[in-house]
C-alpha cells in the first residue's frame, strides 16, 4: 500500500546497527533451514536482494546478520539501556503506549490491535516482529534462518500444511531498475508471546473476498479501502518494518490494513483444495 506518512529523519539510525553484535548474540542458537539445495546466487551487501557478484555460501551469513540485528532490537531491555539514544527511548515509549491487543471486532478473526489514544495520520503505531528471515529465489527454492527451534518448526509446519503465513517482502525502497535473482522476506511466529511495540502482526484486514469472482474481488477492494486506517512499510535500516496510520485514528478504534487480493484468493484456493480432498476421503 501507499502510506500517507512522512517519515521523520530525526531518529538516530546509526544507534541501531552496531548493537546486534553484543552479548545477546551469544545467547541465541541459530537454526538454518534449507528448502533448496541448489543456490544460484548470494545476498548483496545491503541484505535486500541477491547479487551475482557474491558466493551462494554467503546467504546464511547475510540473513543471520539481519536477523540478529532485528531480534536485538526486539529485546525491551535494549530501549531501557543508558547507552540507547534518548530519542529512541521516547519513540519506543510512544509505541508501547499507543496500542493494545484485544479481541477483534471482526467475528472469527481472533486478536486485533486497538488504539489506546487519539493518533494522527502519518504516525508510527507499531513495528513488525521478525522471527525468521528468508531469501526467495526467482528461479525457485528459498533459504530461511530462524533463531529458535520453535520458530523453525512453525515455518516448516506452515509450509507443509499450506497454512496462511505472515510473510512480508522487503520491497518499497528497493530499486526496480536492477535485475535480481531473489528477494528477502521476513516472517513472524504468531504463537510467540507479544513484545510491546512489536505487534503489527496482530492487525487484521477489514474485509475478505467472500466470492471467488471479479465481483467478489471488486467488493473486497472497496470494503477494505474503506476500513483501512494503516499500512505496513519498510522503515529505517533493513529489515525493519513499521505500521503507519493512513488517516486519523480515534482512541478505542481497531487498526485495519489491507492484505491484498492475492492473500485472500490464495486462502480461498486453499479452502477449496481442502474441501475437495475431504470429499475424496
Amino acid at each position: 500500500c501507499t502510506c500517507a506518512a512522512t517519515i521523520s529523519d530525526n531518529l538516530p539510525w546509526r544507534a541501531f546497527s552496531p548493537l546486534a553484535t553484543r552479548a545477546k548474540r551469544r545467547t541465541c542458537n541459530l537454526e538454518v533451514t534449507r528448502e533448496s539445495t541448489k543456490l544460484h546466487t548470494a545476498a548483496s551487501s545491503s541484505g535486500a536482494e541477491i547479487s551475482n557478484r557474491q558466493q551462494a555460501d554467503d546467504i546464511p551469513d547475510v540473513l543471520s546478520d539481519a536477523l540478529w540485528n532485528a531480534n536485538y532490537l526486539m529485546y525491551p531491555d535494549f530501549w531501557k539501556e543508558r547507552s540507547t539514544d534518548k530519542l529512541l527511548q521516547s519513540f519506543y515509549k510512544t509505541l508501547v503506549n499507543s496500542v493494545e491487543v484485544k479481541q477483534s471486532n471482526i467475528p472469527g478473526a481472533g486478536s486485533g490491535l486497538f488504539a489506546t489514544r487519539d493518533i494522527k495520520i502519518g504516525s508510527i503505531v507499531s513495528l513488525y516482529p521478525i522471527h525468521m528471515i528468508g531469501m526467495n529465489f526467482f528461479q525457485g527454492g528459498s533459504e530461511w534462518v530462524s533463531l529458535t527451534e520453535t520458530d523453525q518448526e512453525y515455518s516448516l509446519t506452515s509450509a507443509e500444511e499450506n497454512l496462511p503465513n505472515y510473510s512480508l517482502y522487503l520491497l518499497g525502497n528497493r530499486s526496480p531498475e536492477s535485475e535480481y535473482d531473489g528477494t528477502m522476506v521476513v516472517d513472524c511466529n504468531p504463537n510467540r508471546a507479544d513484545v510491546p511495540g512489536w505487534q503489527a502482526h496482530r492487525i487484521n484486514d477489514g474485509a475478505i473476498i467472500e466470492e471467488n469472482s471479479e465481483e467478489g474481488v471488486l467488493s473486497y477492494l472497496e470494503k477494505s479501502m474503506v476500513k483501512q486506517n494503516c499500512c505496513i512499510s519498510p522503515w529505517g535500516p533493513s529489515p525493519l518494518l513499521a505500521t503507519f496510520t493512513t488517516r486519523d485514528v480515534r482512541k478505542g478504534e481497531e487498526l485495519f490494513t489491507s492484505y491484498g487480493m492475492s492473500y485472500w484468493l490464495e486462502a480461498s484456493f486453499r479452502d477449496q483444495q481442502q474441501h475437495e480432498e475431504e470429499q475424496v476421503k
